[in-house]
């Protein structure tokens, strides 16, 4: 069977890899002219899902709370945990994302990421196999208050709370940063220079699904692409800088890379080069192993 190799490209445009402190190297990353104020940063600024109840629609096995679809995101529960595997279905036009359900009795965040228009959000439950029948629905109308607020909340898949040790890192790591690339490029270079990448894990879980686990990323510093990215977009997100987990394909194979929202320069993606005397592509894995990865990227999925 050929090995797919999960290759974590967190593909920002900054410029150089350093191996040194990257609080004290503020040449390696370029330094850009914004037209607004942004502001730094603090733990209160954090968002966190919530559900007020305003907006509901239930039944006697689950819950879904749409009240603040504004915000880019639902929540939704069991009511009890006498049943089999659910999922939740979210569809817009053509694009289709699946969950898991994967608590009982507590609200999970899903995003509302394919931007305003029609959703329509389907619970269901496994009957046999890969077959699940319909249990509850509901359409809602989704008017964005921010198109990037779906990029600034955890979910499902980015899951995060206050009490993440994570984000205690990110602010000890951010600390004295005064602007967006300097927060960007220290955690980064954070990442790329104390994440190892965990070949016994590519093993493990070939041909499945598996969430990432942000704080065991953390400590055991260690993971494969999917893990690598949730860290980097848990640790930008609490620092408001709308951030994308994006899973698609690379020449190796399946693969997970992070975008990240700059004001004034826009979404940094692997596609888009600024001033090619300046900026350049950086990916930690590819950075780490002193190669540099110059292939395709087809996004599938983002989160």
């Amino acid at each position: 069977m050929k090995l797919i190799k999960c290759l974590v490209t967190l593909l920002l445009l900054l410029v150089g890899c350093s191996q040194t402190n990257p609080s004290n190297d503020k040449a390696k990353y370029p330094i850009i002219e914004q037209s607004e104020e942004v502001k730094i940063p603090t733990q209160e600024d954090i968002k966190i899902p919530e559900s007020p109840g305003i907006l509901v629609m239930e039944n006697d096995l689950v819950s879904i709370d749409y009240s603040n679809s504004n915000l880019g995101y639902i929540m939704v529960k069991t009511l009890k945990d006498d049943h089999k595997r659910i999922k939740v279905q979210i569809i817009k036009d053509d694009e289709t994302y699946n969950y898991d359900l994967s608590k009982d009795n507590e609200y999970i965040s899903y995003p509302l990421n394919m931007g305003d228009g029609k959703y329509d959000i389907q619970v269901r439950e496994s009957v046999k196999d890969n077959t699940y029948a319909f249990v509850l629905g509901q359409e809602i109308d989704v008017k964005l208050d921010d198109p990037n607020y779906p990029y600034l909340y955890p979910n499902q898949i980015i899951d995060y709370d206050l009490q993440t040790a994570a984000i205690s890192k990110s602010f000890e790591l951010c600390e004295g940063a005064t602007t967006e690339l300097e927060r960007v490029y220290r955690i980064y270079t954070w990442i790329v220079e104390n994440i190892d990448y965990d070949w016994d894990k590519v093993e493990e879980v070939q041909n499945k699904f598996v969430v990432p686990i942000i704080d065991e990323t953390l400590e055991i510093k260690s993971g494969i692409c999917f893990d690598y990215a949730a860290l980097m977009t848990c640790m930008l997100r609490v620092q408001q800088i709308p951030t994308k987990l994006i899973t698609g394909y690379v020449e190796e194979g399946y693969h997970a890379w992070v975008e990240v929202y700059i004001h004034d320069v826009g979404w940094v993606d692997p596609n888009i080069y600024f001033n090619s005397e300046e900026w350049k592509l950086m990916d930690p894995t590819f950075a780490a192993a002193e190669q540099n990865y110059k292939g395709s990227y087809e996004s599938k999925y983002n989160y």
